[in-house]
């Protein structure tokens, strides 16, 4: 009955291990994602539109 009781004890507690592991591993990803978003899509889509800006205004916007 002891080793029973051990062995379930254990096993709860390696599986709630093993879920927060997932859980934090499923934050770093989401992190990781919206880092990348943010570098690949919206620096070069204010870049553009900078540029864009200055070409329209003929060269004369000063940032």
């Amino acid at each position: 009955m002891t080793a029973c009781l051990s062995s379930m004890f254990l096993a709860y507690f390696f599986l709630k291990f093993q879920r927060s592991e997932a859980e934090s591993q499923l934050k770093m990803v989401h992190t990781l994602r919206l880092f990348l978003e943010v570098v690949l899509f919206a620096i070069p889509y204010l870049a553009v539109s900078v540029w864009g800006l200055w070409i329209y205004s003929g060269g004369r916007l000063i940032l």
